[in-house]
């Protein structure tokens, strides 16, 4: 598979599912309302409970207090839903799973468990920082459900040579896959600029957004410390990642610990 095959497999990889391919149909008519976005999510009950469970969650303070579908996308916007619906189709929300690599889904929602709280003491928006902390490492599940052979032997390469390796091997490193197949899923363009620069050093990375996902993974990482995903990802150090995007008196270790708890609230939450 030449380097334009394996571009245009990954953009179409959501439309297998048709259940996406309609609410996402309905997410790019201007003339739809949230009424008909929620009537084309009840098609999959599954898709519907995350929805339900992620809008009563901390994360938009709303807290037990949606019980419709409706004001569930409301609440959450067109972007997280979005974002659910192609992380759906892309077979992400396993623990354990033949179409994913060794240890992704803990570290996604490590990762967007820490952006949502880095988010939070920074003002960027919850949502925009959920899905890109969800989504960073979309390239790698989709690589490795196309060519899975390839990207293990790539990510088997000591962690400082593994950027290289992927553009070497695939044209793109995996963090510039996930953003293209995003792209073309119309996420937003924060989303897919925080996607795709995820591993650019963090003092010359443009964007908040980007800067919140940077950090989130290198907190992510220092959770997992030894026992963290095979797929193990270059990340600055947490302190200076946090200083970068302007929290340089943060109490690391109290923040490791907020994201654990969080973490594995969250994996409930979208696991359902």
């Amino acid at each position: 598979m030449d380097t334009a095959e394996l571009l245009e497999e990954l953009r179409r990889l959501p439309m297998q599912q048709s259940v996406v391919t309609q609410v996402l149909g309905v997410l790019d008519d201007p003339s739809k309302s949230a009424a008909d976005v929620a009537q084309s999510l009840q098609v999959d009950p599954s898709l519907c409970v995350r929805v339900l469970h992620l809008a009563n969650s901390p994360y938009f303070g709303l807290s037990g207090k949606v019980g419709s579908v409706e004001r569930a996308v409301v609440a959450l916007g067109n972007s997280v839903i979005r974002s659910l619906a192609v992380s759906t189709a892309a077979g992400l929300f396993a623990e354990r799973s033949d179409n994913i690599p060794a240890g992704f889904w803990q570290h996604s929602v490590s990762t967007a468990a820490a952006a949502s709280l880095v988010a939070q003491l920074t003002r960027i928006p919850a949502g925009d920082a959920l899905c890109a902390g969800l989504l960073h490492d979309l390239g790698s599940a989709l690589l490795f459900r196309h060519l899975p052979e390839e990207a293990t032997e790539v990510w088997d390469r000591p962690v400082d040579e593994i950027i290289e390796a992927e553009r070497a091997a695939f044209a793109h490193d995996h963090a510039e896959l996930g953003a293209l197949a995003l792209e073309a899923w119309k996420l937003p363009p924060s989303v897919v600029a925080a996607v795709r620069d995820h591993h650019v050093p963090v003092d010359v990375a443009e964007g908040r957004l980007t800067k919140c996902v940077i950090a989130a993974e290198a907190l992510a990482n220092e959770i997992a410390g030894e026992h963290g995903p095979r797929l193990a990802e270059p990340a600055p150090d947490p302190a200076a990642a946090l200083a970068a995007i302007g929290l340089p008196e943060t109490d690391v270790a109290a923040l490791l610990e907020r994201i654990g708890e969080d973490a594995d609230g969250l994996g409930g939450m979208l696991a359902a």
